[in-house]
C-alpha cells in the first residue's frame, strides 16, 4: 500500500509539473505606421501607438513576419520584460547606377521602400533611389540578365552599381 501511495504522490507531481504556465505579454506599436505580424498563432495588424494584450504559454516564439502597412520591412522590435515594442527602423539612402544597356527592377526581399513598393525599376543606364531598411540586401530581379550587384555602406547611405 505504501509503494502505490508514493506512486500516486510521484504521478501527481508530475503532472503538477508539467502543468503548462500562461503570463501577459503586451505588444506595443510605437512606430508611425500601421504594423502586421503573426503571434501566438495569430495575425494582428496594429494601428500607430496601439497595443494588444495575449496571455500565452511560457514557450510562445516572438512576433514574426513583421511589416507595415505596404508589407515592407521598415520596423524594429524590441523585447522590454514581457513586451515587445515596435519602433521605426532606422531608414538608409539607397543609390543605385543601372549600367546595363536594359531596364531592370530590383527587388531586396521586402527591405526596399520605393514610394510604397518593394521594386525599384530603372531604365537602361540611368540612375535611381529609393529607401532601404537593411545593411545586408538580398538584391535580386526578374531580369533575364547575368546581373551582378556590387554594392557598400558608407554611414546612411548604400551605394549599388548593377552590372
Amino acid at each position: 500500500m505504501k509503494k502505490l501511495t508514493l506512486f500516486i504522490v510521484v504521478v501527481g507531481l508530475i503532472v503538477v509539473s508539467c502543468e503548462t504556465r500562461y503570463y501577459s505579454v503586451v505588444v506595443k506599436n510605437n512606430s508611425s505606421k500601421n504594423v502586421s505580424y503573426s503571434y501566438d498563432g495569430l495575425h494582428t495588424t496594429l494601428a500607430p501607438l496601439d497595443f494588444k494584450t495575449y496571455e500565452v504559454a511560457a514557450h510562445t516564439q516572438m512576433p514574426s513576419n513583421i511589416v507595415d502597412q505596404n508589407d515592407i520591412a521598415s520596423l524594429k522590435m524590441e523585447r522590454v520584460d514581457d513586451q515587445y515594442i515596435f519602433t521605426d527602423a532606422t531608414p538608409l539612402t539607397l543609390n543605385v547606377i543601372n549600367s546595363l544597356p536594359s531596364g531592370i527592377p530590383i527587388m531586396a526581399d521586402n527591405y526596399i521602400d520605393n514610394g510604397g513598393s518593394k521594386t525599384l525599376s530603372l531604365n537602361a543606364n540611368s540612375e535611381g533611389s529609393a529607401i532601404i531598411y537593411t545593411k545586408n540586401p538580398n538584391f535580386s530581379t526578374t531580369s533575364n540578365y547575368d546581373v551582378i550587384f556590387d554594392w557598400e555602406v558608407n554611414g546612411n547611405v548604400m551605394s549599388l552599381i548593377i552590372r
